[in-house]
């Protein structure tokens, strides 16, 4: 696959989806975008009435094509994928957004959990045409909500977790409609998505078992994504039932406030971003192709603005004021402390497509408890 095939597929983010054919064209719609607020509506969803037609979804860790007429899939919360400890949370939670869109996350709270025990939350995001089911298919994070000290207290082991499931959007730009989670659209009040996850928030708080002082985000390509942009909002300002995101951690991610597409317009990009102390953990590799490195690799790959990590961190720290860490990993998932030199195009989506939990990437170098760590030490104060 050429370089410019890939340029066109990098706003998507794609978990594992670079070596897909291409689907049937269809008209790019009409994008308009503020400054202020990006674009200037939320994305559309996929519809009876207006499908995603040659989208994507993932069926056996591969991308497969699919015209998609639902706006919103309801995720198994269980494990499926051979190799993973097995889990099975039963039907997800159910919730219905201001929208009237039924929206769906996966949710595991551990034994104990109450309000004079009260254990942190994580919300977890997947990628691209991936799914909550994701959590516990790729990753091994379940296994340790029963039982890891997230909280600094030994007397209160695990957490609660929440994965949540995106919806199935017109994607802008060709090749890349699916589940994704809207960053674009940058109107806390009127993004479906930031209002879905503030619901779950403020939903799981009311149960007395989440500390109002750990709420956490984590997220995988896309959902880093959404992930950042969710956390950057939500440190500062408060769901409406008053919670606050105290710090985040994603993996493969990058600037969601850029417009990385060509069919978006130059000034779809935030004219200015709020200062905040968000603490944010960045776990990216050394050669990622569909989300470059350093600038070498964000020009070999021709990705657009803001897929460049090291120009991301800078300003996360610098523009920002953010609490920022960024770790870079090897093929092999060992520590290292600058970009790949050399970095092919099937040694970049790989990289991409494998979460680093010593598992999915076969590497036996479990970067979860870093993260994890890192989240432990910064409660809101």
């Amino acid at each position: 696959m050429s370089r410019p095939v890939v340029a066109a597929m990098v706003g998507a983010l794609a978990l594992g989806c670079a070596a897909r054919p291409a689907p049937r064209a269809r008209p790019a719609p009409r994008l308009h975008c503020r400054p202020s607020q990006g674009l200037s509506r939320p994305l559309r969803p996929c519809s009876r009435s207006l499908p995603c037609e040659g989208a994507w979804v993932h069926r056996d860790g591969r991308p497969v094509p699919r015209t998609l007429r639902e706006p919103a899939e309801v995720p198994s919360c269980r494990t499926t994928a051979p190799g993973r400890a097995f889990f099975d949370d039963g039907a997800p939670l159910e919730l219905v957004g201001a929208d009237g869109l039924a929206r769906h996350a996966c949710v595991y709270q551990p034994p104990g959990a109450s309000r004079a025990q009260p254990r942190p939350l994580v919300v977890w995001f997947h990628g691209v045409y991936g799914a909550a089911g994701d959590l516990y298919d790729h990753t091994s994070l379940r296994e340790k909500a029963t039982r890891y000290d997230l909280s600094g207290d030994p007397s209160r082991p695990g957490f609660t977790l929440a994965a949540v499931q995106a919806r199935n959007l017109h994607w802008p730009g060709a090749r890349a409609d699916g589940a994704h989670l809207d960053h674009y659209h940058r109107d806390l009040g009127h993004n479906p998505d930031v209002q879905m996850v503030d619901q779950l928030v403020d939903t799981l708080a009311q149960t007395g078992g989440v500390d109002p002082r750990r709420v956490y985000v984590l997220g995988w390509s896309n959902g880093g994504v959404f992930a950042e942009f969710y956390a950057l909002a939500r440190h500062e300002s408060p769901t409406p039932g008053g919670h606050r995101v105290a710090a985040g951690g994603v993996y493969a991610a990058a600037d969601p406030f850029q417009a990385p597409l060509e069919a978006m317009p130059a000034h779809c990009a935030a004219g200015s971003v709020p200062r905040t102390a968000l603490p944010l953990f960045l776990l990216h590799r050394t050669c990622d192709a569909l989300s470059p490195c350093g600038p070498i690799q964000q020009t070999y790959f021709r990705a657009p603005p803001g897929f460049d990590i090291e120009a991301w961190t800078r300003r996360l720290g610098t523009q920002l004021g953010a609490d920022v860490r960024l770790q870079l990993l090897d093929d092999r998932a060992a520590p290292a402390t600058g970009c790949a030199m050399q970095c092919t195009l099937p040694q970049g989506q790989r990289n991409h497509a494998r979460w680093p939990d010593g598992v999915g990437d076969v590497s036996g170098h479990d970067w979860e408890p870093a993260l994890l760590d890192f989240l432990r030490s910064h409660p809101r104060r």
